[in-house]
């Protein structure tokens, strides 16, 4: 089913939802650029873990916000002046970076041996549809200032990881480079089918009405927090034989980790802080 298919179908169920009572509706378009990241815990406590088995292997991890762009439509329902419910109808695009450092240094007490160095940078990139529930109340009527809350159901198509890394091998004789370092950079991309295809998000923001070229438009923020976890994995053999940290994003790799560190990291969420902007191109009146 096709995305204007989808779009029909949602905008007719909208509509029919409240033919039997209503005063207002609104439909228009949306349009959401913002931040989006994945964070696991368990990604944590298990590098964690494997920095207290070897000290001289040492890891750091984190991740960061990355791009969040989406584009589609909205139908809102206006109950009263002050209260109305919102839903939209979204296609998404997120690229969200995840960084690992690994110091595996060799030398003795004399400073004598190698060093490897691997920083590894992962990008997590992939689209999902997204349909938020909300209910929208205005506690400044003058200045048109509301709060704004609900639920977003996403359908998540697999997302691709993208893998950066580049090693740095060095050797030492009593802390003195013997020879210039050697830097190997590596780019493997892979599909991430152990992704879950579902993800539920409590929706919480505040906004301001606006008259624009005749139009009513709204401009807010609001974060979306993560109900649920997914496992966040990809099959690819080759992505597995080719990456050295980003191998934690191998089934097969994560899946040795955690047999060695007692840690199953299988609980990624995906949070997103949004600027979300709503434009009115169609007012619909009927009666009570």
């Amino acid at each position: 089913m096709n995305l204007t298919v989808m779009r029909f179908l949602f905008v007719t169920f909208f509509l029919l939802s409240f033919s039997t009572a209503f005063s207002q509706i609104k439909i228009g378009l949306k349009l959401n650029p913002g931040l989006a990241w994945y964070r696991s815990p368990k990604m944590d406590d298990m590098f964690s873990s494997l920095n207290g088995m070897n000290s001289q292997k040492q890891f750091q991890n984190r991740s960061v916000a990355g791009v969040q762009l989406g584009i589609g439509g909205y139908g809102e329902y206006i109950k009263s002046s002050k209260l109305m419910f919102v839903t939209e109808l979204t296609f998404n695009y997120q690229n969200t970076p995840y960084f690992i450092y690994s110091d595996d240094d060799q030398r003795d007490v004399n400073g004598t041996g190698d060093r490897t160095e691997v920083e590894s940078n992962a990008k997590i990139k992939g689209f999902y549809l997204s349909i938020p529930i909300m209910t929208k109340y205005v506690f400044l009527e003058r200045q048109k200032i509301y709060g704004i809350g609900g639920f977003a159901f996403n359908l998540m198509f697999k997302p691709k990881i993208i893998s950066r890394e580049q090693t740095t091998y060095t050797s030492y004789v009593v802390n003195e480079i013997v020879t210039s370092p050697n830097v190997v950079d590596a780019t493997i991309n892979a599909k991430m089918d152990g992704a879950g295809m579902f993800n539920t998000q409590f929706i919480l923001g505040a906004g301001k009405s606006f008259r624009f070229a005749g139009k009513s438009m709204d401009i807010e923020f609001r974060y979306q927090m993560p109900l649920l976890k997914t496992n966040m994995v990809t099959s690819d053999q080759y992505f597995r034989d080719n990456t050295d940290n980003n191998v934690v994003f191998s089934k097969e790799g994560r899946d040795v980790l955690g047999a060695f560190t007692g840690v199953n990291v299988n609980d990624f969420r995906n949070g997103v802080f949004m600027f979300s902007i709503r434009y009115q191109f169609k007012y619909i009146e009927g009666k009570e």
